[in-house]
């Protein structure tokens, strides 16, 4: 199973719930793609078509119970095995099946750890000093060419002086 998660929710706790609920109904979910996003306003909703491999999963901005999002993903599932709707129960039905770690509400990413500032006066001066450097090692290879070049030119000069 593949989630694409575009909301705030943690990945992992989904693809366990959707997982579970797969195992629960007796598929697998091998190939299946679920796509996880932002709902406007109340309520979880979900898109899948007939005979496909993709759910569309809308959760709202509020945190939503993992029972509710589980039978919005059976039902949508059901969609995919080719069930139509006069052929499924309604979206009410007994989830007491669910593990008690996944019987709570969606939980939010885990916060990531805020980045560092960087100093920007110690970067622009490390940055100062790298060129400082470079340069220096070119004006140190100019000058041992110039010292070359002179003492090139005074040979040909006395050679042209010493000839006829």
């Amino acid at each position: 199973m593949k989630i694409k998660n575009e909301t705030n929710y943690d990945t992992r706790f989904l693809h366990r719930l959707f997982m579970a609920c797969e195992k629960h109904e007796g598929t697998r979910g091998k190939g299946r793609e679920v796509k996880v996003k932002k709902k406007r306003g109340g309520g979880v909703a979900g898109c899948a078509w007939l005979y496909s491999r993709i759910v569309t999963m809308k959760l709202p901005s509020y945190q939503p119970h993992a029972r509710i999002v589980g039978q919005v993903y059976i039902h949508e599932v059901g969609h995919n095995l080719g069930l139509r709707h006069k052929d499924m129960p309604s979206c009410n039905f007994d989830m007491s099946w669910l593990p008690d770690e996944l019987d709570c509400e969606l939980p939010l990413k885990p916060a990531k750890p805020p980045k560092p500032k960087l100093n920007i006066v110690e970067v622009r001066a490390a940055k100062a000093q790298k060129k400082l450097d470079d340069w220096t090692k070119k004006l140190k290879r100019a000058k041992t060419f110039v010292k070359k070049y002179r003492k090139r030119v005074r040979y040909y000069k006395k050679k042209r002086a010493a000839s006829p």
